[in-house]
């Protein structure tokens, strides 16, 4: 598993000298035997002492999501993101910190305005082109709102997982385990799938 460069780390640092305003707190969710948690840790490591203590780590032991980083309280990267993934997760820590949003003034208004609890499980694979958009929507979602629950799942990392859910394409979108969109959504139509998925679960 690729751990980031020297020229990526220099790049990275001097990008969170300029623009990381306040500081965040990620956590390492391991279990025992695990050769993917030792990996995760030494690349948040690195983040970390690049960040010059704006960004802290801790381990937690979790059987449920190991292995993963918790990055808010409720949004979970499950496996490590490589690949296509690690400018979304870097940028995001970045804009989170400086709560920029690209969703749009009216989406993220009415997403902070959902009072339903909703989860929200985003399938991708790191090398998948469509990925990056649909998982920046998802952590902009969850950052917005502590209703919407997310968690990320690299099917490549966790192919059991691909397999249990029937992850045939990616991205693959499942919104309170019964509205399944396969393909990248723009913020409007990922806001209407989640308000049509809160009426579902209602009317039921």
């Amino acid at each position: 598993m690729p751990i980031l460069d020297d020229v990526t780390l220099t790049l990275l640092e001097n990008e969170f000298r300029k623009n990381l305003k306040k500081g965040t707190t990620l956590e390492v969710l391991a279990c025992p035997h695990c050769t993917l948690c030792n990996t995760i840790t030494l690349f948040l490591k690195k983040i970390c002492d690049v960040s010059k203590g704006k960004i802290k780590m801790h381990e937690k032991k979790d059987m449920a999501l190991c292995p993963g980083i918790r990055i808010l309280d409720n949004l979970v990267y499950r496996g490590m993101p490589t690949g296509t993934q690690t400018g979304p997760f870097l940028h995001f820590l970045i804009d989170n910190s400086n709560g920029t949003y690209f969703c749009g003034d009216m989406v993220a208004k009415e997403i902070r305005a959902i009072k339903d609890s909703v989860t929200v499980d985003v399938y991708i694979s790191p090398a998948c082109p469509l990925s990056p958009l649909q998982v920046r929507w998802a952590y902009e979602f969850a950052s917005l709102n502590k209703n919407i629950k997310v968690k990320i799942v690299d099917c490549v990392q966790l192919p059991e997982l691909a397999i249990k859910y029937g992850v045939g394409a990616t991205p693959k979108t499942v919104i309170n385990g019964r509205i399944s969109i396969t393909g990248q959504m723009d913020p409007d139509e990922f806001l209407r799938k989640i308000k049509l998925a809160i009426e579902t679960k209602k009317s039921d």
